[in-house]
């Protein structure tokens, strides 16, 4: 498994570096459509899952971090600026002008990948197939019993004839979705909420300590530092996090359970791994390190 953990950081620098060869091109189209960039994603998974209607819920299965009331009022928003439809009880379906938008959005993207000159057609080709073999695996695997996250991701690309690169970003985002898959797996079961998972989160990496900086260093949530503190005093209660000098750290408890979340995701998310013999992880490394190497080389030109 060392092997395997080695390649998806590697894989996820990849999707970094497409997303920065991509930006100076598709920026300007979402800025002509979404006046507020936060309605994006929301249109996007609108898109993905029509004609069956989004409600809040089915958004926050996926992103369970998030205020359910924040995503609501940007669902409304989105019908507001005419991208979605409200279809009452909370119910929002795509409408036109929103899918005009992705569709607009999808194809500057994928245009301008396949226009690259990155790595050989061959390469490409042998990459994507890797990624690919890996995506069915997981699609396949018996663990966990709940794939809500690849199931969408796989669902909401649109069938694209752009080329390998295009099909290579669309595997890397499905993997990510069944990373989330795997992680929500190992910590839901604990019967915490995602608001106070993902205070965990920070103050075990030390990246938030407290209530305010919570609050500062994850805006896009839609909690108050008031909210993140109702979620330090669960956390101390629950012996996960202790106070000390006002700053929040976790337990030896808390250090041992977020242990075993972590080790419990590794399992769920590497098991489809196993299909790829040492030669085909040694290829699939090698083929991402060229891809990272020329998408970076090619973003400094752009």
């Amino acid at each position: 498994m060392n092997e395997q953990k080695q390649l998806w950081p590697l894989a996820n620098t990849v999707s970094q570096a497409i997303s920065a060869v991509t930006r100076a091109a598709v920026n300007p189209v979402l800025a002509d459509h979404f006046s507020n960039g936060r309605l994006f994603p929301l249109t996007q998974w609108a898109r993905g899952i029509a004609p069956e209607p989004l409600p809040a819920d089915r958004f926050g299965r996926r992103f369970p971090y998030n205020n359910p009331d924040t995503v609501n009022d940007r669902l409304s928003q989105a019908a507001e600026a005419g991208l979605l439809k409200d279809q009452g009880e909370g119910n929002f379906t795509i409408a036109e002008k929103g899918q005009m938008a992705i569709d607009s959005a999808n194809d500057v993207f994928y245009r301008h990948l396949t226009d690259l000159d990155s790595l050989p057609a061959a390469d490409l080709e042998t990459l994507s197939n890797l990624l690919g073999r890996l995506v069915q695996a997981s699609l396949e695997a018996a663990e966990p019993a709940d794939k809500w996250a690849l199931a969408n991701s796989h669902r909401l690309h649109p069938d694209v004839g752009y080329g390998p690169l295009a099909k290579i970003d669309q595997h890397l985002d499905d993997l990510n979705a069944f990373r989330d898959d795997a992680h929500l797996a190992a910590w839901q079961p604990y019967e915490i909420d995602g608001r106070s998972w993902e205070t965990f989160t920070f103050a075990w990496r030390g990246e938030a300590q407290t209530a305010e900086e919570l609050a500062q260093k994850l805006p896009n949530r839609g909690y108050s530092a008031g909210d993140y503190a109702a979620s330090l005093a669960e956390l101390v209660e629950r012996g996960w996090l202790a106070e000390v000098n006002g700053r929040y750290r976790p337990t030896e408890e808390g250090q041992r359970l977020r242990q075993t979340v972590e080790e419990a995701t590794d399992h769920y998310f590497y098991a489809p791994w196993a299909g790829l013999d040492q030669n085909d992880q040694a290829r699939l490394r090698h083929l991402l390190i060229q891809l990272k190497l020329k998408l970076e080389q090619l973003a400094e030109t752009e």
